[in-house]
């Protein structure tokens, strides 16, 4: 005999439907913000947990996010183990991420290790820090719009020979780094999409290079402006390249070519400074600059829009500055 579907039960089972529902939308994939990134929530009870979990246990070529729902001072942390990427979030609001000891904040030590700095983060250091915040032995850090790198005194990050830096948004500012140093130090590779690198005690961005690698920073966008040194500074056998973004107001050079004390009769050898402007704007993307825009030195070659602007073949490398 079947029982009536009486209005009582009709509601109970819609009732426990509801329920059931709810628990899907909180168990389940379904972030609880739509701005949330995609990916595995790694679960822990402190960042330390997660980070402790995430290179012990994360699997290759996956896509892991690290919630951030409030403030926490840790000791430095090095990201190894597997391929994988890691986003950093920070749920609802600006979320500080401090260091406690003296180090990097973090350093990503192995190839295919992508750390992701997204909305909400920021990334505080230490006034007597003796080392970048971020270091990048291998592998790649991305900073994404609204994330903030601060208030290290040793500058915000380094990328060594096999390191790579995609600046697509966010701030790099009141930082601080030594007179020869900048708060963004490249050997590797620096991209730089968005964003701002400004108000930092010393220069903006350094390029140098080592036994094995050339310092390269592409620019296509972003500003560098308000640092109390050069914009960009480069040593022996860097090149920069800029598409796109301005570099403006610092207390130095826009751009400043050091000199390299190497010469060649067959012209410009590997060791020399290569800076390119391909910007359409062209000068006016580098303006107001305190001691002057461009300072090309001998050894070094610099072109605007493909056109030499310190001689070209064996008379590169004459002394330039607008």
């Amino acid at each position: 005999m079947k029982e009536k579907m009486t209005p009582h039960i009709i509601a109970v089972m819609a009732l426990v439907l509801f329920i059931a529902g709810e628990s899907a939308a909180v168990f389940g994939q379904t972030p609880a913000d739509e701005n949330q990134p995609t990916g595995t929530i790694v679960e822990g009870s402190s960042l330390v947990e997660k980070f402790s979990w995430l290179n012990k246990n994360a699997e290759k070529d996956q896509t892991y996010v690290v919630v951030v729902d409030k403030d926490e001072s840790i000791p430095p942390q090095a990201l190894s183990g597997k391929a994988k990427t890691i986003i950093l979030w920070g749920n609802g609001k600006s979320q500080t991420i401090s260091l406690n000891k003296k180090g990097q904040l973090f350093t990503i030590k192995e190839a295919g290790v992508k750390l992701v700095l997204d909305r909400n983060i920021v990334l505080q250091g230490k006034k007597d820090s003796t080392k970048p915040l971020v270091e990048i032995t291998n592998g790649t850090v991305e900073m994404n719009e609204g994330a903030v790198i601060t208030s290290n005194n040793r500058g915000a990050v380094y990328i060594n020979r096999n390191g790579k830096f995609i600046m697509n948004g966010g701030t790099i500012t009141e930082n601080a780094c030594d007179q020869l140093s900048g708060v963004v130090q490249v050997a590797g590779i620096f991209e730089m999409t968005g964003g701002s690198i400004y108000n930092n005690d010393g220069r903006g961005v350094c390029l140098y290079s080592n036994a094995s690698t050339i310092g390269t920073f592409n620019m296509s966008g972003g500003s560098i402006n308000g640092n109390k040194g050069d914009g960009v500074f480069m040593y022996a056998q860097s090149k920069f390249t800029m598409n796109g973004g301005t570099i403006f107001d610092n207390a130095g050079y826009g751009v400043l070519l050091n000199q390299v004390n190497k010469t060649s009769p067959l012209g410009p050898p590997k060791e020399w400074n290569f800076f390119y402007l391909n910007d359409p704007a062209t000068r006016a993307s580098i303006h107001d600059n305190k001691r002057g825009q461009v300072f090309a030195s001998l050894q070094s070659i610099f072109t605007e829009n493909g056109v030499g602007q310190n001689g070209s073949g064996a008379k590169a490398g004459s002394q330039y500055t607008y």
